[in-house]
């Protein structure tokens, strides 16, 4: 989880995000030119508040949700992101990524919950928030 890091442009924060993914023995490299692969190819961008950038064949050595938040929105092909959610699964987790991929985006499109997550000031406030989400009405 970082927090308001400012750079230059998508393929700036896939690295810098796939970097500390790296260093956590997350993934190997080739995540993260698969990643880059895969925005090249359509926008990961889904509204205007988050984008989930993704591969699309390479595997994580761990599954994670490496996650950036940054008050100022960051210009993302044809859309702003408040949230960049690095999204690697394991081989062996690929039977939950629809339901997640699914929560996320469902957490992300909910009004009051995006409200919440937008103003959470850390990586305990953000997990408890999205934690609620059965207390927030998302239907």
């Amino acid at each position: 989880y970082f927090r308001n890091v400012k750079l230059d442009s998508p393929t700036s924060y896939i690295n810098f995000m796939g970097q500390e993914c790296m260093k956590l023995g997350f993934i190997q490299s080739s995540f993260i030119s698969d990643v880059l692969l895969r925005e090249s190819i359509s926008s990961t961008a889904f509204t205007n508040y988050v984008a989930i950038p993704h591969t699309i064949s390479q595997n994580a050595d761990h599954s994670f949700i490496c996650v950036v938040h940054n008050d100022s929105p960051i210009p993302w092909t044809n859309n702003k992101a408040n949230f960049l959610l690095m999204i690697g699964i394991t081989q062996d987790d690929m039977k939950y990524f629809h339901d997640a991929f699914n929560l996320l985006i469902e957490l992300f499109l909910t009004p009051a919950v995006l409200s919440k997550l937008l103003n959470t000031k850390n990586f305990q406030e953000f997990v408890n928030t999205a934690l609620q989400i059965n207390e927030l009405d998302i239907n």
